[in-house]
């Protein structure tokens, strides 16, 4: 089922999993605005130093190495040097309703 992304942003604005990012990158992510705040190449190093922390600590972090492979996926859709909200952009590449 097509869910209209305006409609997710407010109710997950307005519950329990708010986060500020919401607000600076969900109209973004609508508007397929990608003009660079922080470039998706830097947040995929940020978690990658993050992956080898936990691995030095023994310490698995799934939903990390997900983040890392959406990243990843991201960028190998050409979109390094884009915002990093263009994440979602690998996402939608999986045929997802977003």
């Amino acid at each position: 089922a097509n869910v209209d992304p305006q409609l997710a942003l407010e109710v997950l604005r307005n519950s329990p999993a708010y986060s500020a990012q919401m607000d600076s990158k969900g109209d973004k992510m609508i508007a397929r605005d990608y003009l660079t705040q922080a470039r998706l190449s830097q947040h995929l190093k940020d978690v990658e130093l993050i992956l080898q922390l936990g691995k030095q600590s023994s310490c698995p972090l799934p939903l990390s190495r997900q983040h890392h492979a959406l990243l990843q996926q991201a960028i190998d859709l050409g979109l390094a040097d884009q915002d990093n909200s263009a994440i979602i952009e690998a996402w939608r590449e999986m045929g997802e309703q977003c």
